[in-house]
């Protein structure tokens, strides 16, 4: 009898346990995918030459992961609860026929098995293809042909996928064991009654909430914005803390303000159907507050991914293609030591005869390890002020400039130039010459007449440099010599030019006095690297925002579909009142249009004062294209949020017809 029961509640709410059972094997499917990288050789083998900038891409997959899993375990032990909560007049007709709760137990165990062994299994059969897919598209992007791709699945992912999503059933059973455990019968047979009430809140307490609320969310926002997100901890802290806070609040307080305002106007409110319209909005904001706050967060929380990953993508991508000048850099730092040899001078003559002088640039660049602000006079509040200075002769820098195929720079002895690597040093150095800050070695003063957007070598420091006239006489504590060639992308030559400095350096600090440190980064190198970076960067926040959107999606679909099934005799009624299919519809629309967007509107208001904060960061990386990112992240919310407000509608639409509608 238990097992019919539970068979015959399945095939009884399929429809309405649709999107969640889609969306529990889609979340499945995506962490099965990202966890097959771990054991992926291929793709470990691309990754492994990211290591510089991801250290430890399995613990960053496995840490990414665990959160995911908790995300996950969350929305399935909220939803199986509201499911249970929904459902408790009908367990109170189970009790009232004599039926006891450990059948009730059973009966749910046996459905949240069948839906749970469903939902894994092709949560895992989508994972599979996705993996491979993802494989193909990662070996593409490095330049791989499809002949190098190896089916396979994951051994790690598959075990990790089990015994995660088994135990997150696990623990939805234990919490609903302990649910059905308390229920009484009486409690059970009045919760219709008690759902089909309207839930007001007092208007002075709605402003006595939404008054420190609105301030609360105020203040955060100021704070985001003028410290942003690279501020103290103890600063950011305070500004989450007053935003959540300040969201919370002002949700609580929603309903009364919003049933305040739309009685006052009378012509809307008594229009068609609206005044069942508002009352249901009304009801299920007062009665879900605090899960439309989580979710506005959430959703906040998951945009700000996408467009921080997107952003970093973006940024790195442009960088690349703009800023990879040399074939070949080597920086041979001798610490507090000069370097009086030329190296192109060392080379052996055939290497010269392929290699010509014009495509050899050996510069020096000075520092006392001093910040930018110790040398200029009347500088701005700007936090570059506090990066080293890096200073170069007109001669060096004018090689840099032949080499790209610049014109050369002439400057009189009481002047500089300052060179950008760049776009946020070319503004920087724009602000310098605009406001004629004057720069101070010693006692020599010199006047700004000018700003180049140049690389000083391919190591993506993102340094800028003050560049003197050849005349000036200044010590400086360090150097650095920067070897900067040009071979027309001779893989060959390059090799062969690498190594002939290598030996050169080498020689030269046989003496313990002239140890030097040097390190080499080719244009291929740092293309390839950053690719791997791109790529990666990419996925992993895809696939931690998808899962934030998708868990949003779902929870304001379960909590729309259930108040949906039970206010379906309202609907009847409404059609016996003479309300045709298209007044239905379109009340059914507004209702689920209006608990979709309030969240949604809120967390955009979040997202915006988010992205101003960011913006410090992201430049970092690179020219912050911020409309472009934006464009995205819209992308991005409309077709997944979008998808569930759809599916929400219709899925409703045809719960009511079904109901009993016509």
């Amino acid at each position: 009898m238990i097992l019919k029961l539970a068979r015959s509640n399945i095939k009884g709410s399929v429809s309405d346990i649709m999107v969640y059972f889609f969306t529990l094997a889609f979340c499945i499917a995506i962490y099965f995918t990202f966890n097959s990288i771990n054991e992926n050789p291929q793709l470990m083998k691309q990754f492994s030459y990211a290591s510089k900038g991801l250290d430890n891409i399995v613990s960053f997959i496995t840490i990414t992961s665990f959160f995911i899993v908790i995300t996950m375990g969350i929305l399935i032990v909220y939803s199986n609860w509201y499911f249970l909560k929904h459902r408790k007049y009908e367990f109170g007709i189970y009790l009232t026929l004599g039926m006891r709760k450990e059948h009730i137990i059973g009966i749910l165990l046996i459905e949240n098995l069948v839906i749970g062994v469903l939902a894994i299994s092709l949560g895992i059969l989508f994972g599979v293809v996705g993996s491979q897919f993802m494989t193909v598209m990662i070996l593409k992007t490095y330049g791989m042909t499809a002949a190098t791709f190896q089916f396979m699945i994951s051994k790690y992912a598959l075990i990790s996928t089990l015994i995660n999503f088994s135990a997150i059933f696990i623990v939805s059973v234990i919490v609903n064991t302990i649910a059905i455990s308390r229920f009484k019968i009486v409690d059970l047979m009045y919760s219709k009654s008690d759902l089909e009430k309207v839930h007001t809140r007092n208007m002075k307490t709605a402003i006595i909430l939404i008054v420190p609320g609105i301030i609360m969310l105020g203040m955060g926002y100021l704070m985001a914005i003028t410290q942003g997100i690279l501020s103290e901890p103890k600063e950011m802290m305070g500004e989450i803390f007053l935003g959540i806070s300040g969201t919370v609040l002002i949700f609580i307080a929603l309903s009364a303000i919003f049933d305040f305002y739309i009685r006052r106007r009378k012509k809307k409110y008594f229009k068609g159907i609206n005044i069942f319209v508002f009352g249901q909005i009304v009801n299920k904001i007062n009665s879900s507050s605090i899960v439309m706050a989580v979710t506005c967060l959430t959703l906040f929380l998951s945009s700000m991914v996408f467009m921080v990953g997107n952003s970093i993508k973006t940024t790195l991508e442009d960088k690349d293609i703009n800023s990879m000048l040399y074939d070949v850099s080597t920086v041979i730092d001798y610490n507090e030591r000069k370097v009086n040899f030329d190296i192109y001078d060392q080379l052996p003559k055939e290497l010269k005869k392929k290699v010509h002088r014009k495509s050899f640039a050996q510069i020096t660049i000075k520092h006392n390890g001093e910040a930018v602000s110790k040398y200029l006079k009347d500088i701005k509040d700007n936090k570059q002020k506090f990066d080293v200075a890096y200073f170069m002769s007109q001669k060096d820098f004018n090689k840099c400039l032949g080499m790209i195929g610049r014109k050369r720079v002439k400057i009189e002895k009481n002047e500089y130039i300052f060179a950008a690597e760049n776009d946020k040093k070319y503004k920087f150095g724009k602000m310098l010459v605009e406001n004629k800050v004057k720069l101070k070695i010693g006692k020599q003063v010199f006047t700004p007449v000018g700003v180049e957007h140049c690389r000083l070598d391919n190591m993506h420091n993102g340094r800028g440099a003050f560049i003197l006239n050849d005349k000036v006489n200044q010590r400086f504590l360090n150097e650095m010599v920067v070897c900067n060639v040009n071979t027309d992308k001779d893989s060959y030559l390059r090799d062969e030019i690498l190594g002939k400095i290598d030996d050169i350096v080498k020689e030269k600090s046989k003496d313990e006095n002239k140890k030097a440190i040097f390190w080499h980064s080719t244009r291929e190198e740092i293309v390839n690297d950053s690719l791997k970076k791109e790529t990666l960067v990419t996925f992993l926040f895809i696939y931690i925002s998808l899962v934030l959107m998708v868990t949003c999606g779902v929870v304001i679909s379960i909590q729309q579909m259930l108040q949906i099934d039970k206010s379906a005799k309202k609907y009847k009624i409404l059609g016996y009142l003479g309300a045709d299919d298209k007044m239905i519809n379109r009340a059914l629309l507004k209702q689920i249009s209006f608990y979709f967007l309030i969240p949604l509107i809120f967390a955009m208001m979040d997202f915006f004062v988010g992205v101003i904060s960011i913006r410090e960061l992201i430049s970092r990386y690179g020219d912050f294209e911020i409309w472009r990112s934006l464009f995205r992240t819209g992308k991005f919310i409309i077709l997944t949020y979008g998808l569930y407000f759809l599916l929400t509608y219709f899925s409703c639409k045809k719960m009511i017809y079904r109901k009993g509608r016509r």
